[in-house]
C-alpha cells in the first residue's frame, strides 16, 4: 500500500507500507527493504521501520525508563514528541492517555504519526535558528523526547516558555553533527537533573558520537 505525498531526495513520488504487530501494538511502518539502498534522503529508510520490521521494540533500551516515567505521570499533563518519525514515542503516550503534539520535518512521516497515534496532534515544524514565536501552553509536560538529528538547540529555544514546567526529557545528544551540546547541556543543569540512560549521573564527558540522556526537573 503506497503513501503518496512528496518526492524524496531519492526521487520516489511515492512510499510502500505495511503493517506490522509490535510491542506497544498494531502499527503501519515503511517498508525499509525496499529503499535502504537508494542514495540521498528517502523517507523508506527510516530506522524506525528497519527495526520494527523485525523486532517488537524501537530503543528497546530506553523502553523501560520511558514507560515507567509515562505510567507513573500526570494524565492530565502533555507529552511533546519532537522527531516523531513514524510515531512510536507519539503512538506509546497516547496508549497511556495522554494528549500529545507532535513535531516532525518530513511531512510523509507527519501522515505516518497520526496513522499509528489515532488522536496525536502532529504539525510539520523543521527546527533551526529562525523558528519565530515560541511555542506556548499553559499546562504542564510531563514528557519531551527530543531527537531531531542536532537541532535540539532550536527546539529548546522554540519551548522555552513551557521549560519551567516540563517534568522529563528524553534528548539523543549526538556531537558527531555539530558541537552545540555542551552549551545546551550547561543552560540545562542548574534546572534538571542529567543522567545517562543506565540513571548514571552525566559527567559532561562528550567522548561519543551518540547517547540518550535523561532529564528530570529538580525538586519534583
Amino acid at each position: 500500500m503506497p503513501l503518496k505525498l512528496n518526492k524524496c531526495q531519492a526521487g520516489h513520488t511515492s512510499h510502500e507500507i505495511k503493517a506490522v504487530e509490535t510491542a506497544i501494538g498494531s502499527m503501519v511502518i515503511w517498508d525499509h527493504t525496499r529503499y535502504m539502498d537508494f542514495p540521498g534522503y528517502c523517507t523508506g529508510q527510516d530506522a524506525t521501520s528497519g527495526v520494527l520490521a523485525v523486532e517488537p521494540h524501537w530503543e528497546l533500551v530506553l523502553f523501560p525508563r520511558v514507560n515507567k516515567i509515562l505510567e507513573l505521570g500526570n494524565k492530565d499533563d502533555l507529552v511533546i514528541d519532537c522527531g516523531s518519525h513514524i510515531g512510536w514515542y507519539s503512538k506509546l503516550a497516547r496508549n497511556h492517555g495522554y494528549d500529545v503534539i507532535a513535531f516532525e520535518g518530513d511531512l510523509e512521516n507527519v501522515k505516518m504519526t497520526e496513522l499509528n497515534a489515532p488522536g496525536v496532534d502532529a504539525r510539520q515544524i523543521w527546527f533551526d535558528e529562525d523558528m519565530g514565536e515560541p511555542f506556548e501552553s499553559d499546562r504542564n509536560i510531563e514528557f519531551l523526547k527530543l531527537d531531531i538529528e542536532g537541532a535540539e538547540q532550536y527546539a529548546i529555544k522554540y519551548l522555552q516558555k513551557v521549560l519551567p514546567r516540563t517534568k522529563n526529557i528524553m534528548m539523543e545528544v549526538s556531537p558527531t553533527f555539530n558541537d552545540s551540546y555542551p552549551a545546551l547541556l550547561d543552560s540545562l543543569k542548574d534546572m534538571f537533573e542529567i543522567t545517562y540512560s543506565d540513571g548514571k549521573p552525566f559527567d559532561f564527558k562528550y567522548d561519543f558520537t551518540q547517547t540518550d540522556l535523561f532529564l528530570r526537573r529538580k525538586n519534583d
